[in-house]
This record gives structure tokens, C-alpha cells and sequence, in this order.
């Protein structure tokens, strides 16, 4: 299996596990089910490309979801920020990716992640939140300089 294959399979597991306080017990064992099983499916692909768009179009990318519903669901379960820790692994996942493969595929494989289930929406309303953030600095620095 493709190095940048096993770092999207990592980067959505630690964005479970990172994110729920699992523990022992059955839950875990259906966790580590999936991932073994997602493992299995990726060595049918040839690239990280193919990977995310057999991933996308197969029944593992609602279960993955189904995954975080459940977890959320889960009276055991603790949120710890989710939203960071999914913005986070789904940054990790583009870097990686765009960092080792080829520039003229950069595109191809950010589109593909941002249309990862979850995962995607979460990246981009950071992304919307950073701009709002740097649009209210520069207009405070503004106002202020206006001040003086």
C-alpha cells in the first residue's frame, strides 16, 4: 500500500480517536474493525488519487460517517473540540499529500479531500473563520492607525 495511502487511512483514525475518548469494549473493536477493513480495500487502489475516489463512491465513506454519528451519540463518548481536530487532520491529509505528489495533481487531490464526508465542510468553514479573523484584525489595525 502507497505511503500517502496509509497517512489518509491514519489521518482518519486519529480524527476519531483524537476527537472521542474511546476506551475498551466493543466499541473500539468495531473501530478497529473498520480501519482493518479500510486498510484491506486500499490495497486495490493504485494511488492516493484512486484511493479517494473509490473511497468517496463506496459504502466505507458513510460508514465512516455513520462512525462519527454513533460516537457523538454515545452517552461514554467525550468531545474534545471536534472541529479543530477534523480541520487539523484534514489539513495534515492535503499537506502530505500535495507535499509528495506531483504539483500538477495538487488541485485534483485538495478537491478530492474537501469532498471527504465531514471532513471537507469542517476544513472549509475554518477556512471561512481564518478569513473572517484576518478581515476583523486588519480592520481593527486600521481603525486604530485612523485613531492615532
Amino acid at each position: 500500500m502507497d505511503d500517502i495511502i496509509k497517512c489518509c487511512i491514519e489521518s482518519r483514525k486519529n480524527a476519531i480517536y483524537s476527537t472521542y475518548e474511546i476506551g475498551e469494549g466493543k466499541l473500539k473493536e468495531v473501530i478497529e474493525d473498520y480501519f482493518k477493513r479500510l486498510e484491506e480495500f486500499a490495497k486495490g487502489c493504485t494511488d492516493v488519487t484512486d484511493f479517494e475516489t473509490k473511497f468517496n463512491s463506496s459504502p466505507f465513506a458513510k460508514e465512516y460517517t455513520d462512525l462519527f454519528i454513533k460516537l457523538s451519540s454515545n452517552k461514554s463518548a467525550t468531545i474534545k473540540s471536534i472541529g479543530e481536530d477534523v480541520a487539523y487532520a484534514g489539513r495534515e491529509i492535503i499537506d502530505t499529500v500535495t507535499h509528495k505528489a506531483r504539483m500538477d495533481a495538487r488541485q485534483e487531490v485538495h478537491d478530492t479531500v474537501m469532498n471527504i464526508p465531514i471532513l471537507g465542510d469542517v476544513i472549509q468553514a475554518k477556512q471561512t473563520l481564518d478569513l473572517f479573523s484576518r478581515f476583523k484584525k486588519k480592520k481593527k489595525n486600521e481603525d486604530e492607525e485612523e485613531n492615532e
